[in-house]
């Protein structure tokens, strides 16, 4: 068992630098709180997502059931099962299961008519002449610079 010694070296801690300690740190610990906001406080029935923590990338639906304490909630998922999560692990939910949801229509839609009225056929690009097709070898820019190639090459 190994018991705490006094100092040999002769310094000993004086209040003003304890002061001046305490000053630092409390100046370092504004500094990291000026980029943090507060969460905001989850009540009971709210439809939450429980953040995945076994290594998978799905967050699963829950339901709040109590808050413990300051930060800490009790949540039920949709299996059944109750989990206690801190509040930086839970994201409120906008809809209680969108993800469950099937669409429906109001009135079914109104019959296609499978023929179209006219064929719809793109019109053929013209044939280049001798001309043209120099002037299609030519590549410009989007400003309209001629684009050419080194001189090796030609």
């Amino acid at each position: 068992l190994l018991l705490p010694s006094r100092k040999r070296s002769g310094y000993e801690f004086s209040a003003c630098e304890a002061e001046k300690k305490e000053k630092l740190r409390l100046k370092k610990q504004s500094s990291v709180d000026d980029g943090r906001r507060e969460l905001s406080q989850l009540g009971v029935g709210d439809q939450v997502r429980v953040q995945p923590i076994d290594g998978s990338r799905q967050w699963r639906e829950a339901t709040v059931t109590r808050q413990l304490s300051g930060r800490s909630y009790e949540t039920t998922d949709v299996n059944g099962r109750t989990l206690r999560r801190n509040r930086r692990m839970l994201r409120q939910s906008s809809s209680p299961k969108h993800s469950h949801r099937k669409l429906t229509f109001a009135t079914p839609p109104q019959d296609i008519c499978e023929e179209p009225a006219a064929p719809c056929t793109p019109p053929c690009p013209p044939a280049l002449a001798p001309d043209d097709m120099e002037s299609a070898s030519e590549t410009r820019t989007r400003s309209g610079r001629l684009v050419k190639k080194p001189m090796r090459f030609q």
